[in-house]
This record gives structure tokens, C-alpha cells and sequence, in this order.
């Protein structure tokens, strides 16, 4: 059991110290328009953290939304579909905070990538932040999940100027109690933060 104890105080002393991170990035400051990429494999927090800062920031009296990234395109699909994109659109504009959830978890249609780029400039231009949660980089693997790698590096480029890339990564959340590496314990790093190098005490 002492394993066990070990890898959930790890778990959690990480999983606190990236929300930390993730609400100076997101919550309290929407405004500055920071974007937030919350990247790693599944049951690391995520989407915990993305709605905690969506929480949080409706205590700071900001608007925001929280979505998954399959349910936005096929919204923007049909949109596009009826004549009525522009309609779609402004549903996830203004927010002043948006959550788009799980990229790259499932496949998108061909168009995918040009309606994300659509949200991505509009609310890039408006400075109003994205906080994306994915389980593929979005350096090397976006072109891949959204069918255009040309589109996608633009997209990530408009989305990287003024970001905070947090990698999750060590035991999944969801199986945190069981023994599935030998009772060896979690990684000490287990929280990546773009521009912070300390570990969580």
C-alpha cells in the first residue's frame, strides 16, 4: 500500500501544481488573450482542468464555454452545409473563455481543418483565448487529425504565439490504484509546463 500512497500524493502534488499554471494562464487573465494547450495521453486531467478553469473563470464574472472538438466541427459542418456558418460561429466567438476538448481523439471529416482555422483567427483576432485538450501534439500530429498539414500549421502557429503548453503525463487518473507497474511508483515528473522548469514541491 505504501505504493500505492506514494504514486497518489505524486499524482496529486502534479495535478495541482498544473492547474496552478493552467488558471494563471487561463482563468484569471482572459482578457490578454493566452491560449492554453493541455496535451497527454488519457486520464492525466485534462479535462478536469479545463473545466476547472471554465469554473473559474465564470467566479471572475467572464463568459465561457466548454465543448468537445467533434461536436464544434459537426456544428460548423452543418452550418456550412445550410448556408449558415457565420450563424455557428458566433456561438463559440463570444465566450471571452472557450474549452475545446479532446483533439484528436476521433476522425473529423476533410473539412475539418478549415472550419477549426475559421475559429481559431476569429477569436485570434480578437484576442479571446482557446484552451485546447488533446492526446496529439500539435506540433507534429494536427495535420494528420484535421486532414491538411498547411492549414494545421497556420492554425497552430496563430495558436502558439501566445500560449502555455502543458504536458500531463505519468499514471492515468482512472487507474491510479491499481499496482500496474509493480508498486515502483509514479514518475517524479509527471507535469511538463511550457517556460517553468521547477518541479512541483
Amino acid at each position: 500500500m505504501a505504493g500505492s500512497s506514494s504514486r497518489n500524493e505524486g499524482l496529486h502534488g502534479c495535478f495541482l501544481y498544473a492547474l496552478q499554471a493552467a488558471q494563471r494562464s487561463g482563468a484569471r487573465s482572459p482578457r490578454k488573450g493566452r491560449n492554453l494547450i493541455l496535451l497527454g495521453k488519457s486520464g492525466r486531467g485534462k479535462t478536469h482542468l479545463a473545466v476547472d478553469i471554465v469554473y473559474r473563470s465564470i467566479q471572475n464574472s467572464f463568459m465561457a464555454f466548454f465543448g468537445t472538438a467533434a461536436t464544434l466541427i459537426d456544428e460548423f459542418s452543418v452550418g456550412t452545409t445550410c448556408g449558415k456558418l457565420p450563424e455557428a460561429l458566433a456561438v463559440y466567438l463570444q465566450p471571452h473563455v472557450l474549452v475545446v476538448d479532446t483533439v484528436g481523439y476521433m476522425s473529423y471529416g476533410p473539412d475539418a481543418a478549415n472550419l477549426f482555422f475559421h475559429l481559431v483567427n476569429e477569436r485570434y483576432l480578437r484576442r479571446k483565448p482557446v484552451i485546447f485538450t488533446t492526446n496529439r501534439s500539435p506540433l507534429t500530429a494536427w495535420g494528420e487529425v484535421l486532414h491538411d498539414h498547411d492549414l494545421a500549421e497556420i492554425l497552430v502557429d496563430r495558436e502558439l504565439e501566445k500560449v502555455r503548453l502543458i504536458v500531463l503525463d505519468g499514471s492515468s487518473y482512472r487507474t491510479r490504484y491499481l499496482e500496474l507497474d509493480g508498486g515502483k511508483g509514479i514518475r517524479q515528473s509527471t507535469a511538463i509546463i511550457s517556460g517553468i522548469h521547477s518541479k512541483p514541491a
